[in-house]
This record gives structure tokens, C-alpha cells and sequence, in this order.
């Protein structure tokens, strides 16, 4: 049996391995699986938003969805923060949980953007089934793995849903119809919700 000092020194071990991105290339990991990158450092707390949650709710919410509206201000204000579009958030929040902050998939991932337990803790989140951790979390997540990427939405995707060792590895979109699926259902939600967007324009 291992004691108080082997069991920390065990933990800090594992920790380092997580943090150094060391992952076995030969696993297939779940939705949001990977290790935080050192390329989170470049994504910070994100840029200052004007408008707090409270004043972004106060904006009319014309998407027909009652499930957007109830997290309209949240989406908006780390879509703003992290400089993301918000339609895009939209569609990765409908793809993995529709709208259903108190979800849990079978591997483990939770809330509304399905943060795995290591990412939550990793991206600072103590909640995962608080809509507001939960969200922030998940665009700052989202605007790492763009910014691994040089801005490629599809292989960000890819990163989001399968890991982004997996994307290194195939040196693109992973050859998973669970991952090629998971892309086209973003993209088809969020052209609709670019298209409820157009519409609210004046």
C-alpha cells in the first residue's frame, strides 16, 4: 500500500504527465478529454466585455428556442470574452447537451458544453452543472483549441469532440464517423442559428 508521501508524489506525477499533454495516441479519447495546452496561458481571463450577464439579458432574445433565451446572456458574454461567435457556441452547446445543463454523458462529461472532470478542473471550473462555470469554461476550451489550430473551426471542432492529440496524430479531422458526425451536426446548427441571427437584424 502506498503512503500519505508515495500517494502525493503519485498524484503530482500524474498531474505533470496531464499538463505536458502526454497523452497515448493509441487511445481514442472522449468529447473535451485532453489535457489543457500550454497554449492556455495565451487565452487568459479573455478580452473585457462592456455589458455584464445582467445588461446582455436585458438585449431581446429573438431566437424562437426557450432553451437559448435561458442562457442567452451567458452564451453572449463568453462568446464576447473570449472573442468566439456566439451562433458557434450556440451550436456546441445544442450538439452535446441540448440545452441541458444537468447533463451527463456515458464517459463522464457534464453540463451544458460536456466538460470532462479533469478539463473542468484544469480550465478552473468548480461547478460543471452551473450554467455560467460550465459555459465560460467550455468557450475558453474552444478558443484554445482555435488558437492550437490557427483559427481552423474544423479541426477546433475536431479537438473539442475527439482530443486534440487525436487531430496531431491524423494531422487532421480523425478518421471517427462519431467525430466527422459531431462536426456535421455543429455546422448544421449553426447555420440555423446564424440564420435566426440575420433575422433579428433590423
Amino acid at each position: 500500500m502506498l503512503n500519505g508521501k508515495s500517494t502525493l508524489l503519485l498524484r503530482a506525477m500524474l498531474a505533470m504527465i496531464w499538463l505536458l499533454c502526454i497523452v497515448d495516441p493509441s487511445t481514442k479519447l472522449p468529447a473535451t478529454a485532453d489535457p489543457i495546452s500550454k497554449d492556455a496561458k495565451h487565452v487568459g481571463k479573455g478580452r473585457p466585455v462592456k455589458e455584464s450577464p445582467e445588461e446582455i439579458k436585458e438585449e431581446a432574445c429573438l431566437h424562437k428556442s426557450e432553451e437559448v433565451c435561458r442562457f442567452y446572456e451567458i452564451i453572449v458574454y463568453a462568446a464576447r470574452r473570449y472573442d468566439v461567435e456566439a451562433a458557434l457556441v450556440m451550436a456546441i452547446i445544442h450538439t452535446e447537451s441540448r440545452y441541458n445543463p444537468r447533463a451527463v454523458s456515458y464517459r463522464g462529461a457534464q453540463g451544458l458544453m460536456q466538460l470532462m472532470p479533469h478539463t473542468a478542473e484544469a480550465l478552473g471550473v468548480l461547478d460543471s452543472f452551473d450554467p455560467q462555470e460550465n459555459v465560460d469554461g467550455g468557450v475558453r476550451y474552444l478558443k484554445q483549441m482555435l488558437q492550437r489550430f490557427d483559427g481552423d473551426h474544423e479541426l477546433a471542432l475536431a479537438a473539442y469532440n475527439a482530443g486534440a492529440s487525436m487531430v496531431i496524430q491524423y494531422e487532421g479531422v480523425p478518421p471517427f464517423s462519431e467525430t466527422r458526425q459531431y462536426i456535421r451536426r455543429v455546422w448544421s446548427w449553426y447555420a440555423r442559428y446564424k440564420q435566426q441571427q440575420g433575422a433579428s437584424q433590423p
